[in-house]
């Protein structure tokens, strides 16, 4: 039984029911998602979010944000956050995976394991012409699909994003590629393969796309399955949608092995229905994702007592770390004006013509999600960390966004927070804000490119917990962001290398990008605490450029407007089961104390990786799957791990 058909649950499905002697159950609290424009064309991805594919989760409120909430969305669909993300195929750093295996204990995790699970995922379409990708580092017989954003057509201005990044060296600088050579990316006309050789640098993106179509793990690995003429699955797979899992049900007393073990899973359609009761005699995976998986252990009296015991539920398991070790990536988006008016805008023009494209060619703007390039760097020296990965991701986005000071990217929009301490912070919902706008606003012009500064390694640590015993009410989410000042400080460096990416944009195509769209609110307020003339003069323009590069201002609109990029990870933290900040042993995936209870999705993650986490969360599928069929190779051998290839 597989308890959720996300990322990881849909590959699970695919692999295990590969074998016809076994029965296989996924269970999946959304829809099939089945003929959804929203879901299948990827510029519509936005239009998914807060409707009833999203569960639409929210943060706690967040004081080292200016108090706000912040919006979570998670795919409650089959495919899950496959279905509704922004279609970018990461794998992240080598080293990531490394470093789970030698500091976090997670032996048999190490890269050149896991890149043969995620080559075996791949069905890469991408050419190799001029040397647009490292082939060997690709699969190209998988069945999820990756192709090259819009046709491998980007915007003239993304080609200025990536020669910029090249001008100035970002991934040319210390840092080194697996090899230990320092190849240059400069000659490549779509810049830096970030999924080959070295991540570092800058480069067009590869997205799960195919034909002009989202390529979820639903649409990649389950709706193959699907026998056109009885419109049945595999004989041996049966896909139950709309079900949610409320319960595990646990046998009392351990085993000779000195185990528990699940015995069934609850299930329900709603609360205003009978619940189904699922027996199972083989195992029970959880892939609900980070906020799912360990909401659904609290709900079963499995995890630390104090957050069970005050909702009336009965102690099943004393696991003291389920939800814990909470992390996630915050960015900082800044907005630079585009004078040719070319970027993505969303004008009549551009919906006609993308229209006209994509129905003839199944090409131009609407098979991108917005993003075209991304650039890998260290934004900031942290004397600290030995990692030897980047800290710091910016995804270029040539497309118009309302800036983040002032429209509702946020839950909560800021009408005004100034550092006056004697007046407090104000805010609108931002259903509110819409409706203030005025006609003339919303039709008024604006065209922009947004350069998004991603913090990849938060020291921050949050939690999930039970909101109440009710399976049907969201859980509590504590992010607690920016809570280690750490984070703060690398946000506020990375905004600055991004200013001079921007910088050297302007020097590389003048016409293309123009000044930042600064936060006008908060230029002024620092402005009047520092009695500082503003004005449109030389010696008031060089106070107020002065003003937006100080720490004061960067602090501040950091906490005014960052937002998570929704790759929650680690609430069910593999590992040594011996650590007592483990919840699943690294070795099969089983949940500490059960002999047939694994988890297999994102929230095992020890700590979160170098970019965007889909794809890494697809391999933890792929490895789930070969443990429970004891193909996973052995643990002993480590990331040298022999003949991986061949036994995939």
């Amino acid at each position: 039984v597989i308890i959720g058909g996300g990322s990881a649950g849909c590959v699970l499905a695919n692999r295990l029911s590969e074998n016809p002697g076994v029965s296989v159950l996924l269970v999946e609290a959304g829809g099939e998602g089945l003929k959804n424009d929203n879901i299948d064309i990827p510029i519509k991805f936005v239009d998914t979010l807060k409707t009833d594919v999203d569960w639409n989760f929210e943060t706690e409120r967040q004081p080292t944000t200016k108090n706000r909430k912040h919006y979570w969305p998670r795919g409650r669909v089959l495919g899950g956050s496959s279905s509704i993300n922004a279609l970018l195929y990461v794998r992240c750093n080598p080293e990531d995976y490394n470093e789970w295996e030698t500091i976090h204990g997670c032996k048999g995790w190490g890269w050149k394991t896991v890149l043969e699970y995620m080559k075996k995922s791949e069905g890469c379409c991408i050419s190799d012409r001029d040397g647009i990708v490292d082939k060997e580092y690709h699969g190209y017989t998988g069945p999820w699909k990756i192709s090259q954003t819009t046709s491998g057509k980007p915007l003239p201005v993304t080609k200025a994003f990536i020669d910029a990044c090249v001008r100035i060296g970002v991934g040319e600088g210390p840092e080194k590629s697996i090899s230990g050579s320092r190849a240059s990316y400069a000659e490549k006309p779509f810049g830096r393969d970030f999924n080959g050789e070295n991540q570092f640098g800058a480069g067009v993106v590869q997205t799960n796309v195919f034909r002009g179509v989202r390529q979820s793990t639903s649409r990649a690995f389950v709706l193959p399955l699907v026998d056109r003429a009885s419109r049945s699955y595999r004989k041996n797979l049966t896909v139950l949608v709309n079900h949610q899992a409320i319960r595990l049900q646990v046998e009392d007393g351990v085993g000779a092995d000195g185990l528990r073990r699940v015995s069934g899973v609850v299930v329900q359609k709603s609360r205003d229905t009978p619940p189904l009761v699922i027996r199972t005699n083989k195992e029970v995976v959880l892939s609900g994702g980070s906020i799912g998986t360990p909401t659904l252990l609290l709900q079963s009296g499995i995890g630390p007592n104090e957050a069970i015991e005050p909702h009336g539920i009965p102690l099943v398991a004393e696991i003291p770390a389920v939800g814990k070790n909470l992390q996630d990536h915050l960015i900082s988006l800044l907005q630079f004006k585009d004078p040719s008016q070319t970027s993505y805008r969303g004008t009549l023009t551009q919906i006609l013509g993308g229209l006209a494209r994509y129905l003839t060619s199944k090409t131009g703007m609407l098979t991108t999600s917005g993003v075209e390039a991304m650039a890998f760097l260290n934004a900031a020296k942290d004397a600290e960390s030995q990692r030897k990965g980047p800290n710091f991701q910016v995804h270029f986005m040539p497309a118009n966004l309302d800036p983040p000071f002032s429209t509702g990217w946020l839950l909560d929009t800021i009408t005004h927070s100034p550092l006056d301490p004697s007046r407090p912070d104000a805010f609108v919902s931002h259903e509110a804000y819409a409706e203030t706008k005025t006609r003339s606003a919303v039709a008024r012009p604006f065209f922009a490119t947004n350069l998004i500064a991603t913090l990849l390694h938060p020291y921050s640590r949050g939690e999930v917990t039970l909101a109440s015993s009710d399976p049907f009410e969201h859980p509590s989410i504590q992010p607690a962001y920016l809570t280690d000042e750490r984070d703060l400080r690398v946000l506020i460096e990375g905004s600055r290398a991004v200013r001079r990416i921007a910088a050297e944009m302007r020097k590389v195509a003048p016409t293309l990008v123009a000044d930042e769209v600064l936060d006008e609110s908060l230029v002024r307020e620092i402005a009047r605490l520092r009695d500082v003339d503003i004005k449109d003069v030389a010696p008031g323009k060089q106070k107020r450029a002065e003003i937006a590069d100080s720490d004061e201002y960067l602090e501040e609109f950091v906490r005014r407007t960052t937002l998570t990029i929704y790759h929650p990870v680690g609430t069910c933290k593999m590992g040594d089961p011996a650590d007592p900040s483990v919840v699943v042993n690294a070795v099969d995936l089983k949940v500490k104390g059960f002999s047939n209870l694994r988890v297999a999705d994102a929230s095992v993650m020890p700590v979160i990786t170098s970019g965007n986490t889909n794809a890494p969360s697809i391999m933890i599928g792929e490895v789930c799957a070969d443990m429970i069929r004891g193909k996973f190779p052995s643990a002993a051998a480590g990331a040298e791990a022999v003949g991986v290839a061949a036994k995939l």
